[in-house]
């Protein structure tokens, strides 16, 4: 019998704590499944995630369909006060709705227009650029993902020869 890792068992108690700070933040109850989705996307908190691979990724519930309904009613909740937000994610090639914590920068990606080929850019002065143009002609760029479409230099040479 292995011996558990105290850094994982305090990393988890850790998270567990944060969860449910953030739950009565938000005036939410707490319950075990509202810790435990909310732990995930604290863990996970790099991108945007769909229920469904949260649901494989540690909820052990990708197969009950009675778990991913009280998954779906989590995430509502967490959205509807402000714990999380709802993103369009699309880096399997079709959009999809993932979610990640509110307030957490979210990243700045190019899309390819003919092939859809997708590149993410941790860049926070172009980023910081990008608000100020979208400001100064009365568009926002809203806090979710900020996608800009381009023509890729492949799709473009293709286009050309």
């Amino acid at each position: 019998m292995t011996q558990a890792d105290p850094t994982n068992k305090e990393e988890d108690e850790e998270l567990r704590a944060t969860a449910t700070a953030r739950l009565e933040d938000a005036g939410i109850g707490v319950t075990a499944e509202r810790v435990r989705v909310l732990g995930l996307l604290i863990r996970f908190n790099d991108r945007a995630w769909t229920a469904q691979e949260l649901a494989q990724s540690g909820l052990g519930a990708a197969s009950d369909p009675a778990a991913i309904t009280r998954l779906y009613r989590t995430l509502h909740l967490l959205e509807q006060r402000g714990v999380v937000t709802r993103e369009i994610e699309a880096s399997s090639g079709r959009p999809s709705l993932g979610y990640r914590l509110a307030g957490a920068k979210s990243p700045l990606r190019f899309r390819c227009r003919s092939c859809n080929r997708l590149v993410e850019a941790n860049d926070e002065r172009l980023r910081e650029q990008l608000e100020s143009a979208g400001a100064l002609q009365g568009l926002p760029v809203s806090e979710g993902e900020t996608l800009v479409l381009v023509t890729c230099s492949r799709c473009a040479a293709g286009a050309s020869g």
